[in-house]
């Protein structure tokens, strides 16, 4: 809209405030970016929204102008969480085990299928489904033959002994962005020229 790019924005802010090493605070940045844009009422509206405020942008129709589609990176399939495991000795709340039973947590991000379920950073999975949970690996097959909206009976171990719980398994929220070749969408010359215009670079040789 206004024939600039982030570089753009971020190159301004470092002349007025990081090369000369000039403190600052947000009203200064969306002074930059009226500066940047010459428009200071784009500036004022894009900080209350997305700055102050909470709005989001429409990701999927900005980059359509570039013939980028942004989807879903595994629809339809069953997810219990950030599947990150591993076995941390020594950190607090970490249940003791013997040699390498069980799969340990080592991240529970709030929202999330393992999180609801009540499972924390530090507990160890010792079943999944009434089967032996060894490693990652065992558990991501466990999910794999489930579909979303199943629940899968986990025994697990923490500081304060052995429970068991349930985690209802939902969609993969992960997201990805392809071209729209890829996806076997037609693009048209504005499409390229957006995309050409906006990845190449910009350095003068």
């Amino acid at each position: 809209e206004f024939n600039t790019t982030l570089d753009d924005f971020m190159r301004t802010v470092w002349l007025n405030r990081g090369k000369v090493m000039k403190p600052y605070v947000i009203a200064d940045l969306q002074s930059d970016l009226a500066k940047v844009t010459n428009n200071p009422k784009f500036a004022a509206d894009f900080f209350n929204k997305y700055i102050y405020g909470v709005e989001k942008n429409n990701y999927e129709a900005l980059m359509a102008k570039a013939g980028l589609l942004l989807q879903k990176a595994q629809p339809g399939k069953a997810w219990a969480g950030p599947l990150s495991y591993g076995r941390n000795r020594g950190r607090s709340g970490e249940a003791r085990t013997t040699g390498d039973e069980g799969l340990a947590v080592s991240v529970s991000i709030e929202g999330t299928p393992i999180y609801k379920a009540g499972l924390d950073v530090g507990d160890i999975i010792l079943k999944a489904d009434g089967k032996d949970v060894k490693d990652a690996q065992a558990f991501n097959d466990i999910v794999a033959g489930k579909k979303i909206g199943d629940k899968i009976a986990v025994n697990y171990r923490n500081r304060t002994g052995d429970h068991e719980t349930t985690i209802t398994l939902e969609e993969n929220p992960a997201l990805e962005v392809v071209t729209f070749e890829k996806a076997g969408k037609n693009i048209t010359k504005e499409q390229t020229d957006f995309r050409n215009n906006w990845l190449s670079t910009k350095v003068k040789p």
